[in-house]
């Protein structure tokens, strides 16, 4: 009898479902022939082989900025009118300025994947093109002077607020 009822737990318990469980669906590695050879051709010491990634993280700061400078001009206005900390006036500044965060935000993302983009290949493999280092290094550098700019405009407009 004792048998019976194990036997029945153990029926029982495998019919439960697992929803975690590893999907069954080809997996992309699994799409590759694998009689193809494997790996490529060193560019060339000139030769630019991140520039696509480099062209979206441009992109996507562009973006950024322009969504940033459509905005300050009217929070430059709303914060300089602003009445004392709690009225109706202040509470719209803070509003735009916030507003005006949101905006820039995806350009210190764009700025980390600049980061991430740049270091990797390092720690990894090295630069596998001099070119490469030089056009990051380009990016990096005007990216990080906008964005400090942006980041101490924000900073002077929530000082003006906070007195």
């Amino acid at each position: 009898m004792r048998s019976l009822a194990i036997l029945g737990l153990f029926v029982l318990a495998s019919c439960g479902t697992n929803a975690n469980g590893p999907s069954l669906a080809e997996r992309p590695a699994e799409a590759i022939d694998p009689r193809l050879p494997v790996g490529s051709a060193e560019p060339d010491l000139g030769q630019l082989t991140i520039e696509a990634q480099l062209a979206d993280i441009r992109a996507r700061a562009n973006s950024a900025i322009s969504a940033y400078e459509a905005l300050l001009l009217e929070t430059f206005e709303l914060v300089s009118v602003a009445g004392p900390p709690g009225s109706e006036s202040w509470v719209t500044a803070q509003e735009a300025v916030s507003l005006l965060e949101v905006a820039r935000a995806p350009l210190p993302i764009a700025l980390g994947d600049l980061d991430q983009l740049i270091t990797v290949p390092i720690g990894a493999e090295g630069w596998s093109s001099p070119a490469d280092r030089e056009a990051a290094r380009r990016v990096m550098q005007a990216l990080l002077m906008i964005d400090a700019q942006q980041a101490s405009t924000i900073e002077e407009m929530s000082i003006r607020l906070a007195n």
